[in-house]
């Protein structure tokens, strides 16, 4: 199987393009990213090709293939299922791979930029986490990385799933300011 690092897609070079689908939430950005691997390693442009090579990919940096059913790559499909835990075990494994710093890199950071610009502003927590938000109906989540007071590194997702309105996401981003000063439960 060929390395995704070596995959061109939307011909533009792979780290642009991971930064619009992480940083901005390009969800359109986020299937044609599916479809173009599945074309260059399975040699179909197709969103079944696609999650293939993606599941296949996943299994292959640790991430247990129980723990996650995918339909689509934007997220928006409510036939998606994944763990936290799944992202995590995803999250540690981009620490190993070549591309970890295109993929650090193009994950919003806390009161600064893309969907965490105004999230975390006047906490520790600003400037220290760098984190892919996600919503769907009723669904809240916050995954990535997190750097505690002490200089500690973390990876986390947190989801949390049928609830509605903003006070999931509040409480999703006391419980992350909290780790990052050392004050959680």
């Amino acid at each position: 199987m060929a390395e995704l690092e070596e995959v061109p897609a939307l011909g533009e070079p792979l780290g642009r393009v991971v930064e619009s689908v992480l940083g901005r939430s390009q969800n359109w950005h986020a299937e044609q990213l599916l479809k173009t691997i599945g074309k260059e390693i399975a040699g179909e442009g197709s969103w079944a090709a696609g999650i293939e090579v993606e599941r296949r990919t996943l299994a292959a940096l640790g991430v247990d293939t129980t723990a996650f059913l995918l339909k689509d790559a934007s997220g928006l499909s409510s036939a998606n299922l994944v763990t936290p835990e799944a992202i995590v075990a995803l999250l540690a494994a981009m620490r190993e791979r070549p591309s970890e710093e295109a993929f650090r890199s193009a994950l919003p950071v806390a009161a600064e930029s893309g969907s965490l610009r105004r999230r975390f502003s006047g906490t520790p927590a600003a400037g220290r986490v760098r984190a892919k938000t996600g919503y769907i109906e009723n669904v809240y989540s916050l995954s990535g990385y997190l750097t505690t007071l002490t200089g500690a590194e973390y990876a986390f997702s947190v989801i949390v799933n049928q609830t509605a309105g903003r006070s999931a996401v509040e409480a999703i981003d006391r419980l992350i300011a909290a780790i990052v000063e050392g004050r959680a439960p």
